[in-house]
């Protein structure tokens, strides 16, 4: 595994949440009040739906 050291002025420069709802209306709700949202501090969000792998237990 290999570390990635942060930018020297410590910004913040990408991240990832994976979130899983009921349906689109579900995560609209959410979404229009998520504080990083309403704050402007996630600018540029790309919303992109996904199936989560989860393998069996042996």
């Amino acid at each position: 595994m290999r570390s990635i050291r942060p930018p020297e002025d410590g910004r913040m420069i990408g991240s990832s949440m994976h979130v899983a709802f009921a349906d689109e209306t579900a995560f609209r709700t959410w979404y229009d009040a998520e504080p990083y949202v309403t704050g402007d501090v996630w600018r540029d969000v790309t919303v992109r739906p996904m199936r989560i792998f989860r393998p069996s237990t042996l």
